[in-house]
């Protein structure tokens, strides 16, 4: 990290990392770029109540605006540009310029980098997204990137993946930006913190979906933090569905997924139902699942025995230093075992406790709570983790609509077992009766499940959108 001495000491001559509003076009400037680079800088949108929303009133900070614009020329030669700080130029003007790149830089009243945004570019160059990776690491709060209608090759989006080791980013969207190499599942191979995905119109095939429903099923590290997963609007059909489903039989953490305006079929909605209520545990997940316990009860022993380790030796460098203070007095022999023996047992119960502490508690999809036996075969209760989900304006008909109400009653029936359990389903824009019983039945139960269900659904809400509340359409 940089000191404020260092930071006010070279502001005169070049700004610095955590300076991401001036740094990026200076940097790229003197790597001799062949593009320029302009930082629009906007503020983040301020809480506003309902009354004033109600009355339209929007106070001047509520408002989301540019504040400047820094070029590399107006930071390497401020006579050569006509740009001024309080000069703003329009979006759409520089967006068309040929051989510039824009990015905003959305902040809070603070000043802190919260989102980076780039809109309509024509490219996003390598050189540019190295040189934001090394200013992006000191900007702790920076939770969402944004690649909205822009083009978008193999090598730009597995550097922006880069992003994910080093930052806390949260969201990405690259809606209405296909990417040529298709490899979307660079953003879900490695550990981060992404908790939502947006890929709406990117034309992803069932091939592409299969790709990123892999790297969704558990032990994979996005099947433990990705909870907003949006492919709407895409050629997603029945394959691409069945490798979602296959996914959501392990997974417990995906609580949105939106599959609007997609082809799927009556096929591939059912085998997505078929996960959300009881289904039998092949051969295969049953010895994966015996294989991860034995790992975890292995991990858990060697751990143990290092905090038994390092218990003993501090234990005896304890004893070293108590007897250079008192006197050496012979203790009777029958007491002297009694001693070491209760102090024997308090360590190894301590060791017990690190080792806990330390491992956590063995959770596992297909764990005791989550199964049932019945004639010597062993069934899951369903995913239950799934909460919205939507399906509209794809190929579905009626058979559908008995499949999601059998998923329903299921659910209902489960009770608090079910938690959180479906609470919105969207199936408008298929070809289904407008008037039927299995649609008020649905309807009736999605209302009791809403119902019973207020507490979780508010912490599902904090659970997903941590500060903000974003659309999932």
């Amino acid at each position: 990290m940089y000191t404020d001495e260092e930071r006010a000491g070279s502001r005169v001559m070049h700004p610095m990392p955590p300076e991401f509003v001036t740094f990026v076009p200076y940097a790229c400037y003197q790597l001799q770029s062949p593009f320029e680079v302009r930082v629009n800088v906007e503020w983040q949108d301020q809480y506003c109540g309902l009354e004033e929303k109600k009355k339209g009133k929007r106070t001047g900070q509520s408002q989301r605006h540019l504040a400047h614009t820094a070029t590399r020329r107006a930071l390497a030669e401020p006579s050569a540009s006509g740009l001024e700080l309080g000069q703003v130029p329009t979006t759409h003007k520089l967006a068309a310029e040929e051989g510039v790149v824009v990015v905003h830089a959305v902040m809070d009243f603070a000043g802190n980098l919260m989102e980076i945004a780039f809109r309509r570019c024509v490219t996003i160059p390598r050189m540019l997204i190295q040189v934001m990776g090394w200013s992006v690491p000191h900007h702790d709060l920076l939770s969402r990137l944004t690649i909205r209608w822009a083009a978008l090759d193999a090598i730009a989006l597995y550097e922006f993946s880069k992003f994910l080791s080093n930052v806390n980013l949260t969201e990405i969207c690259l809606d209405d930006s296909p990417v040529k190499g298709r490899n979307y599942e660079v953003l879900l191979a490695g550990p981060s913190r992404l908790r939502y995905l947006s890929l709406a119109r990117c034309s992803l095939d069932d091939a592409d979906v299969a790709s990123l429903a892999s790297h969704l099923e558990h032990p994979r590290p996005a099947a433990a933090t990705l909870a907003v997963l949006l492919l709407a609007a895409n050629r997603i059909g029945d394959a691409g569905a069945a490798a979602l489903a296959h996914a959501l039989r392990t997974n417990r953490t995906l609580r949105c997924l939106n599959l609007a305006g997609n082809a799927i079929s009556d096929v591939g909605a059912i085998t997505i139902f078929n996960t959300l209520m009881e289904f039998p545990l092949t051969a295969d997940e049953i010895l994966k699942k015996r294989s991860r316990v034995l790992d975890f009860l292995k991990m858990k022993s060697e751990l143990y025995e290092r905090c038994v380790r390092q218990l003993v030796l501090d234990k005896s460098h304890d004893e070293i230093r108590s007897n250079k203070r008192r006197m050496t007095v012979r203790p009777s022999t029958r007491r002297n075992s009694m001693r070491a023996t209760h102090s024997n047992n308090a360590l190894l119960q301590k060791a017990e406790a690190m080792a806990t502490e330390l491992m956590g508690v063995f959770t596992d999809p297909f764990s005791i709570e989550q199964t049932v036996t019945r004639s010597g075969y062993t069934y899951c209760i369903g995913n239950t983790s799934l909460c919205w989900l939507s399906l509209a304006y794809n190929n579905l008909e009626y058979s559908s609509l008995g499949a999601l109400y059998e998923v329903l009653a299921h659910q209902h029936w489960l009770g608090a077992r079910a938690t959180p359990g479906l609470l919105q389903v969207n199936v408008d824009g298929n070809q289904l009766p407008v008037d039927c019983d299995h649609l008020f039945l649905i309807e009736d139960l999605l209302d009791k499940a809403r119902c019973s269900k207020t507490k979780t659904i508010k912490q599902v809400i904090e659970k997903l959108r941590p500060g903000r509340v974003r659309s999932l359409s």
